[in-house]
């Protein structure tokens, strides 16, 4: 009877007589899974690092648009247990570039606490400061928009809101998570430094700047994780309705557009709630990294198919040959 011994001799000798397939077959799976360990770890790396990226710059989980809204009612909602809240005014204006050609630019101004760093939708200084203790004219830029410009700390730039017109210095040079694709809106996703820029200003000058002292028109939510988000939109319905919006709306809401058009004009005020998932570059960048993710997963996938495919054929194909050998091996008792 042959033994155990005997069995691996033959395997061997099996795998020495085809080796050319076996080892066709040894190299499609190596490329199976080395293209899904190496590009899925690193999809999760990629993840791993944008979470820990937002929540080290403190990242909305709400923004709430209205056309006004007090001071006061900021504090109220940053009363809400487990929220922090940071008003602004948020503002597009007109940036002439200067030069020869005298370039105007489509901008957008956002609004920052002149002394210290926002608490929510914070921002990363790469050239040169933040705001000094004379900020009355100073700006910061967008980084991408500084860079493409050739814009330095130091240089001045002219803001025109309307007929008026301003000049401020940039004191720095910023990015944060809420901007890494400089977008316009949602109805113009496809910007370029060349054509739309941002900038930060002190939320006093910019308040003057439209006369919405004591006024803002964005607010910026952070929430604690084991807050529950639903308590949080209920609180927000009932402040706003004390500070004069009759209602909020947001992305899934089934009021549909032309019934926020009526609102507007009828002269309805309203507030518009965007959930993080739905902010412009969030929703871009998890996009990206989804795409990444489904081909890391899907690529590798073809490699391991044609694999199995092949290993399929091949025992396939050793089965016939070896049909003599099994039968005697049967009939010698083996399993």
């Amino acid at each position: 009877m042959v033994g155990n011994g005997g069995l691996q001799r033959k395997l061997f000798r099996d795998l020495k007589a085809g080796k050319f397939q076996f080892g066709a077959v040894v190299i499609v799976i190596a490329l199976g899974i080395a293209t899904f360990v190496g590009p899925y770890g690193a999809y999760l790396n990629l993840d791993q690092a944008l979470e820990s990226y937002f929540q080290r710059f403190d990242m909305a989980d709400f923004w709430l648009s209205v056309d006004r809204l007090s001071e006061r009612a900021v504090r109220q909602i940053g009363e809400i247990p487990g929220v922090t809240a940071q008003g602004r005014v948020l503002a597009d204006v007109v940036i002439e570039m200067g030069g020869e050609t005298g370039e105007r630019i489509t901008g957008m101004v956002a609004g920052l606490p002149p002394q210290g760093h926002p608490q929510v939708n914070n921002i990363e200084i790469v050239g040169g400061a933040y705001f000094s203790d004379n900020w009355s004219r100073e700006i910061l830029a967008e980084e991408r928009f500084a860079r493409f410009h050739e814009l330095r700390p130091g240089d001045w730039l002219t803001i025109r809101v309307g007929n008026a017109t301003a000049r401020y210095r940039i004191a720095g040079i910023a990015t944060g998570p809420e901007f890494m694709y400089p977008i316009k809106s949602a109805q113009e996703l496809i910007t370029t430094p060349r054509t739309f820029g941002i900038l930060f200003m002190p939320q006093p000058s910019l308040a003057a700047l439209f006369n919405m002292e004591g006024l803002v028109n964005d607010v910026n939510i952070r929430a604690d994780a084991a807050t529950d988000r639903q308590v949080i939109v209920d609180a927000l319905g009932r402040i706003l309705k004390a500070d004069g919006i009759a209602r909020m709306t947001e992305r899934n809401d089934p009021q549909g557009i032309a019934s926020r058009k009526t609102d507007v004009i009828e002269g309805v005020r309203t507030a518009y709630l965007t959930r993080r998932s739905d902010q412009i570059t969030y929703k871009l960048v998890r996009q990206d990294l989804d795409s990444f993710r489904q081909m890391a997963f899907q690529f590798p996938m073809l490699f391991l198919v044609i694999a199995s495919l092949t290993t399929y054929i091949l025992m396939g194909r050793l089965i016939q040959a070896q049909r003599v050998q099994i039968g005697l091996m049967r009939g010698l008792g083996y399993s």
